[in-house]
């Protein structure tokens, strides 16, 4: 897997390492759904840009 997917390997360590408390996007009551599912999507690029684990080309590559 790690020669196939190496960004699903790191993933993974990732994960068992913990989420930081910062990547958590804070919930506020009452806002729409495609608005939070936004705005989740924004926050993960600029704290993945901010601490490194993405860029903006490898965040476009869906």
């Amino acid at each position: 897997m790690e020669v196939e997917r190496p960004s699903a390997v790191m993933l993974l360590k990732q994960v068992s390492e913990g989420v930081p408390n910062y990547m958590i996007l804070p919930f506020f009551k009452g806002v729409p759904t495609l608005l939070c599912l936004g705005l989740g999507i924004v926050y993960s690029l600029v704290m993945g840009l901010i601490i490194g684990s993405t860029s903006l080309m490898g965040f476009l590559d869906l």
